[in-house]
């Protein structure tokens, strides 16, 4: 609600600490960690563990939300081209770092303890400080939530923003508001649209003043509240909701993804490579050559989506 650059610099010391206690718990390998537990680390997997890692990809599947927040936050970013990248660049970023962290936490308190816990960084972190590191895991385990939750509503806050101004979401959504607009008096003069280029030139000059004088960014305030509130109610649903909810979101999230990689294959056949107007030669040699990324990304998202149905029965 205050503004988007408050939940970036929010976002930022929060990914900046977890960073850092991962840092620190990959660290103490040197120290801590066990020859022979170094030793059961394998890239190597197991078929006869096929089904363990198919649920583990299933249930990793809900981090993946966090590309589609970014392509509904694109609005607030000054410059749009670096969405690609950010994108590419924090796969290969995070998929380095959980390694390290994986094979950190194996090292330390075995791949046997690890695989009869749902909190094995806890462990690595109890075993690491005693009884007070588990503490300390699960404190930096809710700040994370939380952050992940305010990114969460925003982004999809946007979403619904869209709906309700095509007239698919209900009205009072399509409202964009700041702080500024709820404690002080509006302005007769200013529009709501924030889109400048649909207004006439007198409202896009006062419109322009008053967005100077507002110490608030203007957001779907009515959506972001109405998403906390559903948000917050449903933790109050026992007997397996949650982990209903959550296990059928991600079957959603697989289908989307099959979809949308389908669609990516068809388009290109039907109309060609794509032409986008970018100044990077990464981006533009993506568009341009054969979408092979979009068979891969269909292959394991349609074996996720069709396998999902046997996930429910591990509630």
């Amino acid at each position: 609600i205050i503004g988007v650059k408050s939940v970036t610099n929010f976002a930022k010391i929060v990914i900046c600490l977890i960073i850092a206690i991962m840092v620190i718990l990959i660290g103490s390998v040197g120290f801590k960690g066990k020859k022979e537990f170094i030793m059961e680390n394998s890239l190597i997997p197991k078929w006869s563990s096929g089904m363990n890692l198919l649920r583990a990809s299933f249930l990793t599947i809900e981090t993946l939300t966090g590309f589609q927040s970014v392509v509904q936050l694109s609005e607030e970013a000054k410059n749009k081209e670096v969405i690609p990248f950010s994108i590419t660049s924090s796969v290969l970023f995070t998929t380095v770092l959980y390694a390290l962290l994986v094979f950190s936490v194996i090292a330390i308190i075995g791949l046997g303890t690890a695989t009869k816990t749902v909190y094995p960084v806890s462990m690595a972190y109890q075993k690491i400080f005693g009884t007070k590191g588990r503490n300390i895991a699960s404190a930096f385990t809710i700040i994370t939530m939380f952050s992940a939750m305010i990114i969460l509503i925003l982004s999809m806050s946007r979403l619904f923003h869209k709906l309700a101004v095509k007239k698919i979401a209900p009205k009072y959504l399509s409202k964009l508001l700041s702080l500024d607009d709820i404690f002080k008096k509006k302005s007769k003069v200013v529009a709501e649209n924030s889109d400048l280029r649909e207004t006439k030139p007198v409202i896009r000059e006062n419109f322009k003043n008053q967005k100077a004088k507002n110490k608030f960014d203007k957001l779907p305030i009515p959506a972001i509240l109405s998403l906390f509130v559903v948000a917050f109610a449903i933790t109050f649903i026992k007997g397996g909701v949650l982990e209903l909810i959550a296990n059928f979101t991600n079957t959603m999230l697989a289908f989307i993804f099959t979809i949308v990689n389908l669609l990516v294959i068809i388009n290109y056949h039907k109309y060609g490579p794509v032409k986008v107007d970018s100044k990077s030669k990464f981006i533009q040699a993506l568009f341009k050559n054969y979408p092979w990324y979009a068979i891969g990304g269909f292959l394991v998202s349609i074996i996720l989506c069709v396998s999902s149905v046997r996930f429910y029965d591990m509630l």
